[in-house]
């Protein structure tokens, strides 16, 4: 019968075997590109702008309705009308 220094040796190699496999099945959950329910849209350039052929422009062929822009330009050009505008 083996002594309880070995027992306690086994306690602690399953425990971190237990340990080991717990960390490996969450890095797996977390690591997974639906994990937090987002798709990976994955094309070249021109694949993503040909599907966005069809949707509506804010400025033609420039800015896309359903995103936004940054103006930057010297001061007193007409930013703030452009953009209310």
């Amino acid at each position: 019968m083996p002594d309880e220094g070995l027992e306690a040796l086994i306690d602690d190699r399953l425990l971190d075997m237990y340990v080991n496999e717990e960390a490996r099945r969450r890095y797996k959950q977390i690591s997974s590109p639906n994990s937090v329910g987002l798709e990976i849209d994955c094309g070249t350039l021109r694949e993503i702008g040909e599907r966005s052929e069809g949707s509506t422009w804010r400025v033609a062929q420039l800015i896309p309705s359903d995103s936004s822009a940054v103006v930057v330009a010297q001061r007193k050009v007409g930013k703030t009308t452009f953009v209310l505008n």
